[in-house]
């Protein structure tokens, strides 16, 4: 046989494949890992999980055989959070933390030619996702208090026709609680799929949970990585009727969750009264932070029903973040993004944390 004639002309495998034309803007999500003394930048829970906890996940993990996959349908986990949430197994699909459930919901219920409808200003990894699943974002505002208005938002989704709509509850990075009967009328309103995402339901002592078994079109995504303490093992979930979940476990991947975490999750989900006691005082030092932040004149401070706090400066925002950032205080600097100038976010830390952070944001302004 001959040999095939070479281009020497051809470049093929020196350059790098052409991105889809959807995604060649898009950025990805990023988070400066900056170490300083004090870090209320991420909304994590500022305690670690009790010795008595992390001693429980260690037996689990030992006896993990780190040679074999983890079960697939992560059964334990499922049928615990089922338990605990007043549903059975088919209700519950678990994730590699929410990001990863909230795409495959993207993925199952969206896709080329669909759209997803989000209400800024919101938490900006439900626009990245919609985009990575090759769904169509349709922005709407939320109110000059960054609330959800039913008699403004329903008729815009209903002008819209979305597969999916999105809504935070409590809101990110607002902190904004969406009451029960507002969710409950968009579900009434279509037959859309309505996403609640409650990464910080525990902090606003409400849940829409209860309304999975009247609406077919509600689901509704919880983290461990909040009010559970479990950021770093990366456990997400979401509750919905069965027949949204038995389409969710067509595209999920095989073995999304890690056996590691997967254990970590039922620990802390079998303990979790005494995880939870943490919401508490929590809650009782976000009203503390929030009467010291309003008694300052140069900031306008919005209510929250989450584990932290959105502000505006009626000054340089960057200049102010700086100034904390050198007194080795990190919170997080929204200003520039829509509808957010000049905001700075604080995550809820413990005492001291807090102390730290509102002596320095005095000297700051």
């Amino acid at each position: 046989m001959g040999r095939r004639a070479v281009n020497k002309n051809n470049s093929g495998g020196n350059k790098t494949p052409p991105v889809r034309d959807d995604l060649r803007d898009l950025k990805p999500y990023e988070v400066p890992l900056l170490r300083t003394a004090v870090e209320l930048d991420s909304n994590e829970n500022p305690w670690n999980l009790s010795a008595d906890v992390v001693d429980a996940v260690q037996a689990e993990i030992d006896g993990i055989a780190f040679n074999r996959y983890p079960d697939i349908a992560a059964t334990r986990l499922r049928r615990s959070l089922a338990d605990g949430n007043g549903v059975a197994p088919e209700n519950i699909m678990v994730g590699n933390g929410s990001n990863e459930v909230i795409l495959n919901l993207l993925l199952a219920f969206g896709g080329a030619g669909r759209q997803a409808m989000l209400f800024e200003p919101t938490y900006s990894m439900h626009a990245v996702l919609t985009r990575i699943a090759a769904t169509e974002t349709v922005i709407a505002a939320l109110n000059d208090e960054y609330d959800f208005d039913p008699a403004v938002q329903l008729p815009a989704i209903a002008a819209a026709q979305p597969a999916i709509v999105f809504l935070n509850s409590p809101n990110n990075p607002t902190g904004n609680l969406i009451p029960l009967k507002t969710i409950e009328a968009v579900c009434q309103a279509g037959d859309y799929l309505v996403v609640v995402d409650e990464a910080y339901g525990e902090f606003a002592g409400q849940t829409c949970l209860p309304l999975v078994t009247k609406y077919k079109n509600l689901a509704v995504v919880k983290t461990f990585s909040k009010a559970f303490r479990l950021a770093a093992a990366r456990v997400g979930y979401v509750t919905a009727d069965a027949g949204i979940i038995s389409t969710l476990d067509k595209v999920k991947l095989p073995y999304n969750l890690n056996a590691l975490s997967m254990a970590a999750a039922a620990v802390v989900w079998d303990n979790r009264a005494a995880v939870l006691t943490a919401v508490k005082e929590i809650v009782t030092e976000r009203g503390r932070v929030f009467d010291a932040l309003a008694a300052i004149p140069a900031l306008t401070v919005f209510s929250t029903s989450a584990n932290f706090i959105l502000f505006r400066t009626n000054g340089d925002a960057d200049s102010i973040f700086a100034r904390l950032m050198a007194a080795g205080i990190q919170i997080r600097n929204f200003n520039g993004k829509p509808r957010l100038d000049n905001c700075l976010r604080v995550t809820i830390g413990t005492p001291a944390e807090n102390n730290a952070f509102l002596a320095a944001m005095r000297e700051a302004v």
